[in-house]
């Protein structure tokens, strides 16, 4: 599956997996805090499901997190390892981002020039402030040099991310021997990772936030073929976006 291609190609392959892994997962840790009672209880909304739950820390009301569930000897279900989810995520795009827009763009010769001409495109067709925002910050995610993708496919959503190192080498535009990537979704959490050319071998690293998602993806890594060695584990930290969004606007895009 991967063998034969650069690391920029590679990754583009290990996320379109990742992806595919999302959506067959019986995970669930995405939700989203509505409010805090006077006993000190948080509404959660996970999926079409409200329920009141602990937390081993403060939450911010209207914001989406992604967390462990656990029910505690009283029976109250506690919120565990939470990580809130990028703000990106909780933004409204337009339906075409989906899992076959996503492979259509992982077919193109140039991703990124391919991508910029779509939100280019549906930018004048905004229907509303808020998308038009929206598809704004992709644009200004390219601008610094990571590819923002978000995935919507039957409700589940999910924020994929790509940034080429960009250490120039004497007559080379860019470095092709390294590449960072960044996967956020409901049903696994937070994924970091790395495809790093050392000489003629290809290692894959991926760091997760979850135990239980560092076992699906172990689970999913046969299908990751053409890496000389592939190391998941458990992140150590909280796993931040490549890029999170800004305040900027289209005017402040200088070129």
């Amino acid at each position: 599956m991967i063998r034969g291609l650069t690391p920029v190609q590679a990754a583009r392959a290990v996320l379109e997996r990742i992806a595919a892994v999302e959506v067959n997962a019986l995970l669930q840790v995405g939700l989203e805090v509505l409010e805090k009672d006077r006993d000190g209880l948080y509404l959660i909304k996970m999926g079409r499901q409200t329920f009141t739950a602990q937390s081993d820390r403060e939450l911010e009301p209207g914001r989406g997190y992604w967390s462990d569930i656990r029910r505690t000897l009283e029976g109250t279900l506690l919120l565990h390892r939470l990580h809130p989810k990028p703000t990106l995520l909780q933004r409204k795009f337009p339906k075409f981002f989906d899992r076959e827009f996503l492979q259509s763009l992982l077919r193109q010769k140039d991703p990124a020039a391919a991508y910029k001409g779509e939100i280019l495109q549906h930018l004048a067709q905004a229907s509303s402030k808020e998308q038009f925002q929206s598809l704004t910050q992709l644009l200004l995610s390219l601008h610094q040099g990571v590819v923002t993708i978000p995935v919507n496919e039957e409700g589940r959503q999910a924020l994929l991310q790509m940034r080429q190192e960009t250490k120039r080498e004497r007559n080379e535009a860019f470095n092709q021997k390294s590449v960072e990537f960044y996967a956020g979704m409901n049903n696994i959490g937070p994924v970091e990772g790395e495809i790093r050319q050392i000489e003629s071998q290809r290692h894959l690293r991926l760091r997760l936030y979850y135990p239980r998602s560092v076992k699906m993806l172990e689970e999913a890594a046969a299908d990751l073929r053409g890496f000389e060695r592939i190391d998941i584990a458990l992140a150590e930290r909280e796993i931040a976006p490549l890029w999170e969004g800004s305040t900027q606007t289209l005017l402040d895009i200088k070129g």
